[in-house]
């Protein structure tokens, strides 16, 4: 389409002129309407939350195990490490519960 609309008739626009706005207006109404639908997809939000706090969790419990194992090099020491990480999943997946139902 130009700049300046070929009008017929009188300064009416021309049926092509029309068809062509008509289409013009579904596609920007079907962008609106696939913007807003993802916006109150609440499932798919939550899931993408979901798992980028399992993914945080996950690294945060490796740092910690990491850590233990590191600190203590005993055998004694290595069931603490493996009991101390174990309760500190437990707590994260405890915090993570209590935040996500709220």
């Amino acid at each position: 389409m130009s700049g300046t609309p070929a009008h017929h008739d009188g300064g009416r626009p021309g049926l092509q002129e029309l068809r062509a706005q008509v289409e013009h207006t579904r596609e920007e109404l079907g962008r609106t309407v696939e913007e807003l639908a993802a916006r109150t997809d609440v499932k798919a939000r939550a899931r993408r939350s979901a798992a980028e706090a399992k993914q945080h969790m996950a690294e945060r419990t490796g740092h910690a195990k990491e850590h233990v194992t590191a600190t203590v090099g005993s055998p004694a020491g290595k069931a603490a490490s493996l009991v101390a990480g174990a309760a500190a999943v437990l707590v994260l997946l405890m915090l993570a519960r209590r935040r996500w139902h709220r």
